[in-house]
């Protein structure tokens, strides 16, 4: 059942709230998205990268430089289901990154996230099958020498959401869009791509691990995406969340 994988207590706001709001909403229930609601139903969500563009909370306090002033002037759309299926709210995270699950009367129940979905996906996923037959190629890198404007035009190029920071063409490490965004780089701000990684661990696993390895380092680790290296350190692939889940979907809920 769809319910159980959903994040909850479901945490909401209204559209109307002030941004200071939604910012320390978000900070309290640690979360990177939570639901809007406008007369009381779901509009969409709002998600930490949207405020990221807009500001920080810094001991409590919102210091504001964008022009948004309310949760609606930064709500982003997201599929809103009114179902117990979990297929078909997997189905619906292969369009967007977060779900928002109403319940048969539309009261809201909460939100299915990608690592939701991931961590859903583990109980499909098909037996012996590797990480390298579902995951993501060509592999998408940046050499650690470049600027991070370069990961960001790679990233909006070729429309995703994760590259690999190479070092001599050895993958060192992963930065996402997420990093992009809380570091200014998509407002222009100019950085190497080594002060936006922070040398921080790589997580990867070999080219030949089995999927349900990889699938639960990305839970595990909370992380988005995991690169498969071969025996030089060099990415053969990538396993991103949508990868698994889709990998569960054509095994669980084929049409």
């Amino acid at each position: 059942m769809l319910y159980r994988h959903v994040t909850s207590p479901a945490v909401s706001i209204p559209s109307g709230a002030p941004i200071g709001l939604v910012a320390k909403t978000l900070e309290a229930c640690e979360g990177r998205q939570v639901p809007v609601m406008h007369d009381g139903h779901p509009m969409g969500v709002v998600r930490q990268e949207d405020l990221d563009d807009q500001g920080t909370l810094r001991a409590g306090s919102w210091f504001g430089w964008g022009s948004a002033k309310t949760a609606r002037d930064v709500t982003s759309e997201a599929p809103i289901l009114r179902t117990d299926l979990l297929g078909e709210a997997m189905r619906a995270l292969l369009q967007d990154t977060v779900v928002v699950v109403c319940a048969g009367d539309g009261s809201l129940v909460g939100v299915l996230t990608e690592h939701d979905g991931v961590r859903a996906a583990l109980d499909h996923l098909p037996d012996g099958v590797p990480a390298r037959a579902v995951a993501s190629t060509p592999v998408h890198s940046v050499s650690i020498d470049e600027d991070a404007c370069h990961a960001d035009q790679h990233m909006r190029l070729a429309h995703v959401r994760h590259v690999v920071v190479t070092d001599g063409g050895r993958a060192v490490g992963v930065v996402s869009h997420r990093d992009l965004v809380s570091e200014g780089i998509r407002r222009g701000r100019s950085l190497p791509l080594a002060a936006v990684w922070r040398r921080r661990p790589l997580l990867s696993v070999p080219a030949d691990a089995p999927l349900i390895d990889a699938a639960n380092l990305l839970v595990d680790q909370r992380v988005g995406a995991v690169p498969l290296l071969d025996a030089e350190g060099r990415a053969v692939a990538v396993l991103t969340r949508r990868d698994v889940v889709k990998a569960a979907i054509d095994h669980a809920w084929a049409d």
